[in-house]
């Protein structure tokens, strides 16, 4: 992108000028018997490892610490697309404190 316009977005609050590495446990939740059954993606937040400037050092030090967390609680679990899943957990890059998602159970349409 470019400088000049990422500059304007920033001045308008639009461009976060720093951002969160959070970590989140994602599950699956059952969404209804429609069409055979549907399941919903969810994240339920775990931790967040702070507020970074995202082309600081350190935000690439602690994205690499998240990694490595992440990878760890993920040891021995089943994947998502398995019926054994309990979940997994994965590290967001957002421009918030973390938050747990959906706000509401998705409707079948």
């Amino acid at each position: 992108m470019n400088s000049r316009i990422k500059r304007k977005l920033q001045k308008r609050g639009l461009w976060p000028h720093h951002h969160h590495i959070n970590l989140y446990e994602i599950d699956r939740r059952y969404g209804g018997p429609e069409e055979g059954g549907w399941w919903f993606d969810t994240g339920t937040p775990i931790q967040t490892l702070g507020k970074f400037r995202r082309n600081g050092n350190r935000f690439q030090d602690k994205l690499n610490l998240a990694d490595k967390i992440a990878a760890d609680m993920n040891y021995g679990r089943y994947p998502l697309s398995s019926v054994l899943s309990d979940g997994v957990v994965r590290v967001f890059i957002e421009p918030h404190k973390p938050i747990p998602w959906p706000e509401r159970m998705p409707h079948y349409a």
